[in-house]
């Protein structure tokens, strides 16, 4: 029984791509056609329902960094949102929710949505009413419900991406907004040799995640939101510079080589050097 397929190119459909990367559990190819960069063959089992549901595994990737994460997400809301009145917000893989909690705090009425049933079990505990645990495409959101689409280090994990993205558009009000983090995928593979080396030598290597099933680079991200007529307002690289990046759980151990990348960091050295690890993109349905 086959446990892979193959697929055409999720931004511009042709099917003429050549490898780029492989190991043990992935091959990434780069489409001819467009240069987007992709998992193929993929799993027919894309979801990990067994990670997703752990409470460990949201102890460890979210509760144990609630504070940057809040913080990161008010500099973003009040970088994107703060010109606009208070509607409606749907915070795409909404985990536990600290964009929740920005938006409520600022006067939104947020929505979230996430395939982990743990995540929104915790939600709906912690009082948010409006959580689903479905994928977008599932919950069949009415035409033009939201004035914001939120989500971050989402888009990558999304089996076709271009077709989520023309559901965003579907479901945003017109001059509504979309926010979008995706990782900065412009050195792979090299930008995680660069990670391993900062890593202590106890910490396993750091991989590509076989849950990342697209490699994003500014312009590739460009292009597929103008594919889904998604109007580009921003988009940049960042790296560790803000300390709301640098206090998450992926530096917990800082040795001596980490504070000082820290430090170079500080001073937006690895985006100068092409190294930032992050691209946030702003869009609307214009």
């Amino acid at each position: 029984m086959r446990t892979h397929i193959f697929i055409p190119c999720p931004l511009c459909g042709k099917d003429n791509s050549r490898k780029i990367y492989s190991n043990h559990e992935i091959q990434v190819v780069r489409c001819r056609e467009c240069g987007f960069r992709y998992q193929n063959p993929r799993s027919k089992n894309l979801i990990d329902r067994n990670r997703i549901n752990q409470k460990e595994y949201y102890q460890k990737e979210y509760l144990a960094a609630v504070a940057p994460h809040k913080k990161l997400f008010e500099e973003k809301f009040d970088e994107f949102m703060s010109g606009r009145n208070p509607g409606r917000v749907l915070d795409v893989g909404c985990a536990t929710g600290q964009f929740l909690d920005v938006a409520k705090d600022r006067g939104w009425q947020a929505v979230g949505i996430d395939v982990s049933k743990w995540a929104c079990n915790y939600l709906t505990e912690r009082g948010f009413p409006d959580i689903y645990n479905c994928t977008l495409e599932e919950a069949r959101f009415a035409d033009n419900s939201f004035d914001v689409v939120h989500m971050n280090h989402v888009l990558e994990h999304i089996p076709a991406p271009s077709t989520f993205l023309g559901e965003v558009h579907r479901i945003l009000k017109p001059k509504g907004l979309t926010i979008i983090e995706v990782p900065n995928e412009a050195l792979f593979p090299f930008n995680y040799r660069i990670i391993n080396f900062l890593l202590p030598e106890n910490k396993p290597p750091r991989k590509h995640p076989k849950s990342h099933l697209s490699l994003f680079t500014k312009n590739t991200l460009k292009k597929i939101l103008w594919v889904n007529n998604l109007n580009l307002i921003s988009i940049r690289v960042e790296g560790f510079a803000a300390a709301s990046r640098a206090a998450t759980p992926v530096f917990n151990n800082k040795t001596l080589l980490v504070r000082c990348a820290l430090r170079l960091c500080s001073l937006r050295l690895d985006v100068i050097l092409g190294l930032g690890r992050y691209i946030v993109a702003a869009a609307g349905k214009f």
